[in-house]
């Protein structure tokens, strides 16, 4: 009878594609993972995988023992919790977050997560909404906290809300331009970005796509802070989360400025994969959404010297 432990080796092989994310997913070496395949491949008398490009593929034998694993995985998962308490999980849970999120409401889900499930080990991986999005369709991450972009059909997303974006830069870089700022003078001014793969870059270039607009320079950061500074020291003009920028506006380091027309604003999900979500998921995301509300609403006014149009910073 294969233990379970070769049957987890077997099931998360197949289903992130290597012996190397398997052991990753169960916190445990490559050899490890190795060996446990080995010894079932030796109790049921053939090979379970085969290579192909690189990749392990399934045998036949595999084929006709994997969908019994994952259904004697799943059972055992269900069985845990009901021992543990109604509710109750436990083991490692990769959650893949954005930079914003890691800066602002992660801490309050953090909090809510180790009261309701004291027994689960969180791991976050802060990364681009794309990458993100990526390895959740590929099994390696178990949730996303993101914007929303165009993913696999397999992903249910579930909206947070929006956030104030805007477009900020030094004042000296307005000289000359009246507002609101069309597309095509925006388009002139370097602009300070994140890299591709990031939401706020995807939404822009399909903008200024649709406005049949080019950029004509880009300087990108995978860093929403950092762009943030290249933007106070005058190097650019950057579009984010006006989180980032509340301190050089106090200060007067930065302005928003407003574009015509406003660019997509940017809505914020949780996202699992439909074939693996269940009722922690679920939960998960509801602690979410509740982190998110709070800290939205703890937020203070940006200012009584900025008008409401400034504030708006072409959402």
């Amino acid at each position: 009878m294969p233990t379970i432990k070769q049957m987890e080796a077997v099931y998360w092989i197949h289903t992130l594609g290597g012996f190397h994310m398997a052991a990753e997913r169960l916190n445990t070496t490559q050899s490890t993972i190795s060996k446990r395949v080995h010894e079932l491949e030796a109790d049921l008398g053939g090979m379970i995988f085969t290579r192909a490009r690189g990749r392990p593929v399934l045998t036949a034998r595999g084929q006709s023992v994997i969908e019994g694993f994952a259904e004697i995985l799943a059972l055992r998962s269900r069985l845990m919790a009901l021992a543990k308490g109604e509710g109750q999980f436990g083991g490692r849970f990769r959650l893949g977050i954005t930079e914003l999120v890691s800066m602002t409401w992660l801490p309050g889900l953090a909090a809510m997560a180790r009261e309701a499930q004291p027994s689960l080990v969180m791991d976050h991986d802060v990364d681009l909404s794309r990458s993100l999005y990526d390895r959740l369709a590929s099994g390696r991450l178990d949730l996303v906290i993101a914007p929303r972009i165009e993913a696999d059909e397999d992903i249910v997303t579930q909206r947070l809300g929006y956030l104030d974006c805007g477009w900020a830069c030094a004042p000296a870089l307005l000289a000359g331009l009246t507002e609101p700022v069309p597309m095509d003078a925006l388009a002139r001014l370097p602009l300070l970005l994140q890299p591709e793969g990031s939401a706020i870059q995807i939404l822009l270039m399909r903008d200024l796509a649709q406005e049949s607009r080019s950029v004509q320079s880009v300087m990108t950061c995978n860093q929403m802070a950092v762009l943030t500074k290249m933007a106070a020291a005058g190097l650019g003009v950057t579009y984010g989360a006006l989180e980032f920028f509340r301190p050089y506006l106090a200060s007067g380091e930065l302005r928003l400025l407003r574009t015509e027309p406003r660019l997509s604003r940017l809505e914020f999900v949780v996202a699992w994969r439909r074939s693996e979500g269940g009722s922690l998921h679920r939960q998960l995301a509801a602690m979410a959404k509740r982190a998110f509300d709070r800290h939205q609403a703890s937020l203070s006014p940006l200012g009584t010297k900025m008008k409401k149009s400034d504030r708006d910073g072409g959402r």
